[in-house]
C-alpha cells in the first residue's frame, strides 16, 4: 500500500529534538517492515518552506529525500475547489491538493492529524482513506489472521475499589495536576465507572455520573432534563487498536437510553484529541460551547441529544447518527435478511456470545459501533439507510441483530475493498483477496441491537418470510414492521 504523509506527520518525524510519540514510530516501522512505501505530496514542499522556524525548515527539507515524492498528480483547480471549497489561504491549498491526490486514486490513504483535513475527506466522501496517526498504527497493530477472538466483558465499579496510583492514570495525573485529588473525592462520593479489563489491569475506563439540568459552559448554557457525564475516558496505549473506546461509548449509549436521560456529555481539552473529537462526531456529539478550567485553558463542551423528538428533518443514517441507539424507518426505507456464517458473525457481534475472555492479538472489529460486511451477493437495490436484519446461518438459524447501512459499493478490487473496510473490518486480507475473486458486495454499517432471542426461520415464515435464507434478500416493509412490533424493538422511534 502507498501512504501519503501529511506536513504535520513528517515534521514530527524529523524533529530530533522531540520524542516521538509510540503510535507513530510504530506505524512507521510496521509500515516499513511489511514493505509499505510512505510518501510525501510535492505541495509538502511548499508547507514546509513557510516555516518561520528556518534552522527547522532547513531540516524538514533535506530529510524530505528519506521519502518518495507523490507523481502522477495533476492539479485542475476549479476540480479541487468543486470538491473541497474554495481556498483562502496557502495552507489550505496544500491541504486541498493534497486530498485531490487520495480521491484521485494517487495513493491508498493519507496519514494527518489535521482535523480540518479529515472535515474535508468526509464531505467529499473519502473518509475511509485518511487516518489519525492511532488508526496508521492500528493497521498493524492486530493479526488479523489469527482465528482468535476478543469478548472483552464490562465490569461496573465503585472507584474506591480503583487504586488512583494505578500507572494507567499517569498520563491524567500529568495533564491535570489535581487529579489525584479530584479521584479522591469521587471515590468518597460513591462514583463508579465501567471498566474493561486486560492483562490483569485496566484497559479502558469511563468515570461517570449522573447530573440534573447541569450549567456547562462559561456563558451560562445548560442541558435541560436528565444528563449523564462521562467524567473521565481513557482507552490504555496497549489496547488502542481493539475498538475499547466504541465499546464503553456503546454501553454508555444504552445505559443513558435505558435510564431515560436527556443527555450525554463530556468536556475534552481545546486542541487536542482530535481523533477523539472526530470519533464522537460520528455519534452525534456536538460542539455545545465552552468551559474555562483552573489551569485559564478551555476545555471544549461535547454534548449528546438522547430524547428525539421527530425525524421529519432527517433521513434515516442522519437520524442514526444523531441519536444512536435510536432508529427510524421512513416510506423510502428497504429492510433485508443478511444471512452470516457463524465464524464472522461471532466476530461482528461478540457482545452477544456466551464466552468472555481476552486474548492478545485478535480480531477486535466486533467490539465496535461501526462495522463491514462482505458479500458476493447479486443483490444491487441496497441504499444508505436501509435495514440489516442479520440471520445466523448453520447453528442458530435465526435473525439476531440490526444494523444501519452507511455506505454500500461493489467492486471485484480487493485494494478498494481494504481502503473502504480498514477502519472496521473483521477480515484478513487473505479473507478479502478470496472474496474478490468474485464481485464482491461492501457493506459499511452501524450496529444497532440485538433481539433477546432469535428470530428463527420458523417464525419469520409464519409471518410471511418463505424460504431458505441462502443469500441477502429483500423484505417487505410489513415484514419488517411486524418484526419491530412483535419482538418489542424499543429503540425504534415512530416518525409523525
Amino acid at each position: 500500500m502507498r501512504f501519503v504523509l501529511d506536513t504535520n506527520i513528517i515534521i514530527p518525524l524529523e524533529d530530533s529534538s522531540k520524542i516521538l510519540e509510540a503510535p507513530l514510530s510504530h506505524f512507521i516501522k510496521s509500515a516499513t517492515l511489511s514493505g509499505h512505501t510512505l510518501m510525501y505530496h510535492p505541495a509538502t514542499i511548499r508547507d514546509i518552506q513557510r516555516d518561520s522556524n528556518l534552522i527547522r525548515k532547513e531540516i524538514s527539507l533535506s530529510r524530505l529525500n528519506k521519502y518518495i515524492q507523490l507523481e502522477g498528480h495533476s492539479c485542475n483547480k476549479s476540480d479541487i475547489d468543486h470538491l473541497f471549497g474554495y481556498s483562502n489561504t496557502e495552507n489550505d491549498a496544500c491541504d486541498n491538493e493534497i486530498l485531490h491526490a487520495l480521491y484521485c486514486n494517487c495513493a491508498d490513504f493519507l496519514i494527518s492529524e489535521d482535523i480540518g483535513i479529515h472535515r474535508k475527506a468526509k464531505r467529499s466522501g473519502i473518509s475511509d482513506r485518511v487516518l489519525y496517526i492511532q488508526q496508521a498504527r492500528n493497521l498493524f497493530g492486530i493479526d488479523a489472521k489469527s482465528d482468535t477472538i476478543i469478548f472483552p466483558g464490562i465490569s461496573n465499579k465503585f472507584l474506591s475499589e480503583i487504586d488512583s496510583n494505578n500507572h494507567f492514570f499517569d498520563s491524567l495525573r500529568s495533564s491535570y495536576s489535581g487529579f489525584n485529588s479530584w479521584f479522591e473525592k469521587c471515590q468518597r462520593s460513591g462514583r463508579k465507572a465501567w471498566i474493561i479489563s486486560a492483562e490483569s489491569d485496566i484497559g479502558a475506563i469511563i468515570i461517570y455520573k449522573d447530573e440534573e439540568s447541569p450549567i456547562v459552559t462559561d456563558d451560562s448554557k445548560g442541558l435541560k432534563g436528565k444528563s449523564l457525564k462521562l467524567c473521565t475516558f481513557k482507552v490504555g496505549e496497549l489496547c488502542q487498536g481493539r475498538k475499547f473506546g466504541e465499546l464503553l461509548l456503546k454501553k454508555a449509549f444504552n445505559y443513558a437510553f435505558e435510564g431515560n436521560y436527556d443527555w450525554v456529555y463530556l468536556t475534552i481539552r481545546e486542541n487536542s484529541q482530535l481523533h477523539l473529537i472526530d470519533l464522537l462526531g460520528n455519534f452525534g456529539f456536538e460542539i455545545f460551547g465552552k468551559c474555562l478550567q483552573l489551569n485559564g485553558e478551555y476545555d471544549l463542551v461535547l454534548a449528546k441529544p438522547m430524547k428525539p423528538v421527530t425525524a421529519e428533518f432527517y433521513d434515516t443514517l442522519d437520524f442514526t447518527i444523531k441519536y444512536y441507539p435510536w432508529f427510524t424507518i421512513k416510506q423510502s426505507t428497504k429492510a433485508y435478511i443478511v444471512p452470516i456464517k457463524p465464524r464472522y458473525h461471532l466476530q461482528l457481534f461478540p457482545e452477544i456470545q456466551v464466552q468472555s475472555s481476552l486474548f492478545e492479538n485478535s480480531i477486535t472489529a466486533g467490539n465496535a459501533i461501526n462495522q463491514a460486511y462482505l458479500s458476493n451477493s447479486k443483490i444491487k437495490s441496497i441504499n444508505s439507510g436501509d435495514v440489516l436484519l442479520f440471520y445466523r446461518s448453520g447453528d442458530v438459524k435465526g435473525i439476531t441483530s440490526i444494523g444501519i447501512v452507511e455506505k454500500c459499493e461493489r467492486t471485484k478490487d480487493s485494494k478498494i475493498v481494504v481502503q473502504l473496510t480498514r477502519k472496521r473490518t473483521i477480515y484478513s486480507e487473505n479473507d478479502i483477496n478470496k472474496i474478490c475473486e468474485k464481485d464482491t458486495l461492501v457493506l459499511l454499517f452501524k450496529v444497532i441491537c440485538h433481539f433477546e432471542s432469535a428470530i428463527s426461520s420458523k417464525s419469520l415464515s409464519n409471518i410471511g418470510v418463505i424460504g431458505a435464507i441462502q443469500t441477502i434478500r429483500k423484505i417487505d416493509r410489513i415484514h419488517l414492521e411486524h418484526i419491530l412490533k412483535e419482538y418489542r424493538v424499543k429503540n425504534h422511534f415512530h416518525s409523525n
